[in-house]
């Protein structure tokens, strides 16, 4: 990531929970489009990177605000680095920050999936669930059943 233009570092975005309402994110990680792919939020490097986790949550929802896409989270203090995709998986710490590539690909599958209806979200029909077995079905199976020796 070059970070060569005036919009890659200290971006201002509105709508952040103080009293001037704004906030200025450390780096912005632009893709092709003009949208925010990710964000980073940079802390001192004696400083824990987690505790900027709160901070880097707020200006991803600014962003997402902002430009209509949600950006992939890192947070790191130069030497510790943490990914986090808030929308589909915890916080974890990684090696270092992702290609323009990889941050598309992060959120391009974000985006199918959420086209997707989640498989929690399902619940099987009454209809199935409350079925009566059918008249002279055995309650348990047979002993042949239980006893019979696979032979692959």
């Amino acid at each position: 990531w070059p970070l060569d233009q005036p919009q890659d570092r200290e971006f201002e975005v509105a709508g952040m929970p103080n009293n001037a309402g704004k906030g200025y994110v450390d780096y912005v990680l632009w893709g092709d489009d003009g949208k925010p792919l990710g964000l980073v939020e940079a802390k001192r490097t004696r400083r824990d990177p987690r505790v900027g986790q709160q901070q880097a949550r707020l200006y991803a929802d600014c962003l997402e605000r902002q430009f209509g896409q949600r950006p992939v989270i890192f947070y790191s203090n130069g030497y510790e680095h943490w990914l986090w995709d808030d929308t589909r998986y915890p916080p974890r710490a990684v090696q270092g920050f992702y290609k323009k590539a990889e941050l598309e690909l992060a959120i391009q599958r974000r985006v199918r999936a959420s086209r997707w209806p989640r498989a929690r979200s399902i619940s099987p029909s009454s209809s199935v669930t409350t079925r009566r077995a059918p008249s002279g079905a055995s309650p348990k199976p047979s002993s042949a059943t239980t006893t019979a020796r696979r032979w692959w």
